[in-house]
C-alpha cells in the first residue's frame, strides 16, 4: 500500500512538472498576443515539423522500450539463480550436515546484499564479479558432497548470473542512440518556439495549440529519458523516474535470512 501510495505521488509530481512547463509556454504565447508579435503565419510547414517530430518520438520509443522491457526481467531472473543455488546447498546441508553448505549460503547472502549497493552504483561491477569468481572456491569444497549434475547445475546458476549482471551494466550505462536524443530535445524547442511565434485564427485556438502540444511533448521527452535507464536507483531525481524493481531480490533476501535463523535454533 505505501508503495503504491509512493508510485502515485511520484506521478502527479511529474504531471505536475510537464504542466508547469506547459504553463510558461503558454505565457509566453500571451505576450506574443499582448504585443502583437506573431511574425509567423500558419503554414502546413509547421504540421509537417510535428509529424516529423512524432514519428521520431515513436522511433526512440520503440528503441527503449526493448530494453526496458528485458530489464524487467532482470532482477527476477537473479533471484530464481540464486535461490535454485540455495536450494541445492540447503538440500545438502540437511543431508551432509557439513558446514561448507552453510558458506555457501552466506556468500550468497552477501552476493545479494552487494547487488543492491551495485545497483545503487555504491560498489563497483569488478567487485561483483569477483564474488561471482569466489563462488568457484565453495563449489570446490562442495564437490565431494553431492552430485555431480548438482554440480553442473551450480556452475550453471553462476554462469547466468554473471551474464545477467554484465546485461544490467550494459543496459544501465548504454545511453540508446545519445544523437537520437539530442535531435529530439532540439527539434521539440523548435517546434514550440515556431508554435508560440505562430499566428492563429483565435486566441483560444492559440493556448489551445500551445498547452496541448507543450505538455505532450515535454511529457514524451522526459518519459523517454526515463525508460533509457531502467535501472536509475541512484540519480538525484531517481524517486521521479521509473526504474524496475527490486522486490523479488530483496524479498528473497529475507527469506533465505530468516531459513538460516531457523538453523541456527
Amino acid at each position: 500500500m505505501h508503495s503504491r501510495i509512493k508510485t502515485i505521488r511520484t506521478k502527479i509530481t511529474v504531471l505536475a512538472w510537464v504542466l508547469l512547463f506547459a504553463i510558461v509556454c503558454v505565457l509566453l504565447k500571451a505576450l506574443t498576443i499582448y504585443f502583437d508579435f506573431e511574425p509567423l503565419p500558419y503554414s502546413f510547414i509547421l504540421s509537417s515539423m510535428i509529424s516529423s517530430n512524432i514519428f521520431l518520438f515513436g522511433f526512440m520509443l520503440n528503441g527503449v522500450l526493448m530494453d526496458y522491457k528485458e530489464a524487467e526481467k532482470i532482477p527476477d531472473e537473479i533471484a530464481v539463480s540464486v535461490e535454485a543455488s540455495f536450494d541445492q546447498c540447503f538440500t545438502t546441508y540437511k543431508r551432509t550436515k557439513n558446514d561448507y553448505c552453510l558458506d555457501y549460503i552466506q556468500s550468497l547472502l552477501e552476493f545479494i546484499r552487494m547487488l543492491d549497493d551495485w545497483f545503487h552504483k555504491k560498489i563497483h561491477t569488478r567487485d561483483i564479479m569477483y564474488k561471482l569468481n569466489g563462488f568457484n572456491e565453495h563449489i570446490l569444497k562442495t564437490e565431494v558432497l553431492t552430485q555431480a549434475t548438482f554440480i553442473g547445475r551450480l556452475k550453471q546458476e553462476i554462469s547466468n548470473l554473471r551474464r545477467l549482471t554484465l546485461r544490467a551494466y550494459s543496459i544501465r550505462e548504454r545511453v540508446f542512440l545519445g544523437s537520437a536524443h539530442t535531435i529530439i530535445r532540439f527539434t521539440t524547442l523548435f517546434i514550440l518556439f515556431n508554435l508560440i511565434l505562430t499566428k492563429y485564427n483565435t486566441e483560444f485556438e492559440a493556448m489551445l495549440y500551445v498547452f496541448g502540444f507543450s505538455s505532450i511533448f515535454i511529457f514524451l521527452v522526459k518519459l523517454i529519458h526515463d525508460l533509457d535507464n531502467p535501472f536509475d536507483y541512484y540519480s538525484q531525481n531517481h524517486k521521479y523516474r521509473d526504474a524496475v524493481s527490486l522486490e523479488s531480490l530483496h524479498d528473497l533476501n529475507i527469506r533465505i535470512t530468516q531459513e538460516m535463523e531457523l538453523l541456527k535454533k
